[in-house]
């Protein structure tokens, strides 16, 4: 007798919680005046979020995490 299992289809997991828009790119307005613990804890959101998109072959949207990172690390190097 063969055993019978149901696969699912790993593209379609969702990783965030449901609640969360995943494809929402919107950061906290960040400037020379902002916080570095906050820019800090949105640059780990965010990569946290662009290695989700990358593990789902989203690389679209990964990039764009990635374009989101560099810009909140630009800030960072400029103010310390």
């Amino acid at each position: 007798k063969a055993i019978t299992k149901k696969l699912s289809n790993p593209l379609s997991k969702k990783i965030l919680n449901p609640e969360e828009t995943f494809y929402n790119l919107e950061s906290k307005d960040f400037d020379l005046n902002s916080n570095k613990k906050d820019i800090e804890k949105e640059i780990r959101k965010f990569r946290k979020k662009m290695e989700i998109a990358a593990k789902n072959l989203d690389f679209l949207i990964a990039a764009k995490y990635r374009d989101e990172i560099k810009k909140l690390k630009k800030i960072l190097k400029s103010k310390y």
